[in-house]
């Protein structure tokens, strides 16, 4: 990459001198090599090495320049505008970004979490897929920060499918015989306050797990590398458990039951005081699992040896590097979620908040809160899809009514279409 400009302007009545990057070839102009802005004069001055005579520097002040971004002949970068008496309009570019090309284009260049997901159209599960998603997520380490221990960083994780090989295997370790697979089972992955709050915890999830007619199985301590951690992750990591859970004779829907589970026990440890030290369950299904935390991408599957294990197969997975903009960097918001990983810059995230308050009260009181307050704009849509996915409804149909698209006077779109966003 060649020099960039970092700054355009400079403080009142000082000079500030930047490196210039090469002209466009093609162009009939000496090279730039300095660059001078002036507040007070609202002037770009530009010394160049070789001008019109004898190849001596010369500096030209006598016209106001111009500079900015824009895109020109597929490129993107920082241009600078300038004109000697005699001399023709020439441009200087800095290439900050690759040219267009294929998919890419650099007009759509913004900073976001970087998202993604690997899946086999069959279906077919294979520890490849999750791999695969390992090692795609672990490319996008450069969307999110990382603390200045070099090891902290905004997030990131990986959803799969439950890998019932694993589990297999975990349940004749774990003495409690052989789990086929038209057994039914599910797990959650729970943080836990790193304290004697533990206890407290699992005793509320066991007791709400039962009152939805679910029995727990064993717990297992997941496998963790700390060292991987840097000074702030490991400050406030949680113990990191996860819950095996079957449904008792007469239970049909097991993955409702899963979800009037999560809601019960997180009604229960709000009222315990255990949610500010740390309590978070992750996920809690018969179908996904999520593998996340406080870490950078590249971090994942060395934190989290399971994701490692070839026994761990799954046929999707979605994987997230976050992005830390309007919320602060914690292991409960690490993405994925329960249902999405989601890039956020949720711009109404107040007023959606506040109507979904608004229908709380026309809901079962098994089903409240559905917003988590301290959670950040994404996970607020997690929750609204999860509800809506819930209670019958399709998730794209729900993806759907939770972010239309701009239909009002859009005339490439029916009739029908209009009436539906209406």
């Amino acid at each position: 990459m060649r020099s960039r400009l970092t700054r355009l302007r400079a403080q009142p009545k000082t000079n500030l001198w930047h490196g210039i990057p090469d002209i466009q070839p093609g162009h009939n102009s000496a090279t730039p090599v300095k660059c001078d802005t002036r507040e007070d004069q609202g002037r770009l001055l530009v010394e160049y090495a070789g001008g019109p005579d004898a190849g001596a520097p010369h500096r030209d002040s006598s016209r106001a320049r111009s500079c900015g971004r824009r895109v020109e002949n597929g490129h993107a970068g920082l241009f600078v505008d300038f004109d000697f008496p005699g001399w023709q309009v020439a441009h200087t570019y800095s290439s900050l970004l690759p040219r267009a090309g294929g998919l890419y284009d650099p007009r759509f260049e913004h900073d976001a979490c970087g998202v993604g997901f690997v899946a086999r159209l069959s279906g077919q599960p294979g520890h490849d897929i999750v791999a695969k998603a390992v090692e795609a997520v672990a490319n996008l380490s450069h969307r999110g920060a990382v603390a200045a221990d070099g090891k902290s960083g905004d997030g990131s994780g990986v959803l799969t499918q439950i890998p019932r090989r694993l589990y297999r295997r975990e349940a004749e370790r774990l003495k409690l015989g052989r789990l086929d697979d038209a057994d039914q089972l599910g797990i959650g992955m729970f943080f836990l306050p790193a304290n004697d709050a533990a206890l407290e915890s699992e005793r509320i999830i066991e007791a709400s797990l039962a009152e939805e007619g679910l029995r727990l199985l064993c717990w297992r301590d997941v496998p963790i590398d700390a060292d991987q951690l840097g000074a702030a992750a490991k400050s406030t990591l949680p113990r990191i458990r996860q819950a095996l859970i079957v449904p008792r004779l007469g239970r049909e829907d097991f993955e409702q039951a899963l979800y009037l589970a999560r809601k019960r026990i997180e009604r229960s440890a709000q009222a315990a005081g255990l949610v500010p030290q740390g309590f978070y369950i992750a996920s809690l299904s018969s179908r996904t699992l999520v593998y996340k935390g406080l870490f950078a991408a590249h971090q994942l599957p060395a934190f989290y040896p399971d994701l490692r294990d070839t026994e761990y197969e799954s046929g999707l997975a979605v994987f997230h590097q976050r992005y830390s903009t309007n919320t602060f960097p914690t292991w409960q918001l690490a993405q994925p979620f329960r249902l999405l990983a989601h890039n956020g810059e949720i711009n109404t995230l107040l007023g959606n908040r506040a109507w979904m308050q608004a229908r709380e009260a026309r809901l079962p009181a098994a089903m409240h809160p559905v917003i988590w307050e301290e959670g950040s704009d994404s996970t607020s849509l997690d929750e609204a899809l999860h509800l809506l996915e819930r209670n019958g409804r399709n998730v794209l149909h729900a993806l759907s009514v939770l972010m239309p698209t701009a239909w009002e006077g859009n005339p490439g779109l029916s009739a029908d279409v209009q009436a539906f966003y209406r």
